[in-house]
């Protein structure tokens, strides 16, 4: 009898441990499960913030770009507007008026600081649409001005309509084909906003090539 009941002891106490042993699997398994499924939301997170810094620094540059873009663009008007002072002084010594102009490029340079004091008016005040505006009339004047393809180009690139601004630029490109100012923008525009690498690549080396000269 003592014998009988220490082998049943034993086998109770068997049958606790396997099942013991199974919960205790289960529980590993189920551990990890959830550690394999949170390496996985690592991972995730991992990525989404490597995309997140890439993005930030893209921003950075592309905040940059337009910064240089609008000093270059703010120096171009501010030396039109010394031009145009310059042209008042020269008209108030000979007492010119307008129907005394003697010739049409003499009525178009007038014609063209009065609307590029405008343009710097609207720039200033962020409305892009009308200093975009005031650019096409300067090429109704003259098609073939490369300073408002110039600055037609960047303002549309402020508005983020970067397929005009190539289109501008390349304009700019057809009249002036050594402006390497053209060619960084066209550069940075291909890269950071249409990524098409192979025209970012070709605009950079002939950027790079006209500053070389």
């Amino acid at each position: 009898n003592v014998l009988n009941k220490t082998m049943t002891a034993l086998r109770n106490e068997k049958e606790d441990l396997i099942k013991e042993t199974t919960t205790l699997t289960q529980i590993k398994s189920q551990l990890e499960k959830e550690l394999a499924h949170e390496k996985e939301k690592s991972l995730e997170l991992e990525k989404e913030l490597k995309e997140l810094s890439a993005k930030t620094q893209n921003l950075e540059e592309v905040k940059k770009n337009l910064d240089g873009q609008l000093k270059i663009l703010n120096q171009k008007i501010l030396a039109l507007k010394r031009e145009n002072e310059e042209c008042k002084e020269k008209l108030e010594e000979i007492g010119i008026t307008k129907k005394e102009y003697k010739s049409d490029k003499d009525l178009f340079q007038i014609r063209k600081i009065a609307l590029y004091r405008r343009i710097l008016s609207y720039v200033q005040d962020k409305e892009f649409d009308k200093a975009i505006k005031e650019c096409k009339k300067v090429l109704e004047i003259n098609p073939q001005d490369k300073d408002a393809h110039f600055n037609l180009g960047f303002l549309y690139s402020l508005k983020k309509d970067f397929k005009r601004a190539v289109k501008e630029y390349k304009k700019v490109l057809a009249i002036d084909p050594h402006d390497k100012e053209v060619y960084y923008n066209l550069a940075i525009i291909y890269h950071q906003n249409l990524k098409d690498e192979k025209k970012a690549r070709y605009y950079y080396e002939k950027f790079l090539k006209e500053i070389g000269k």
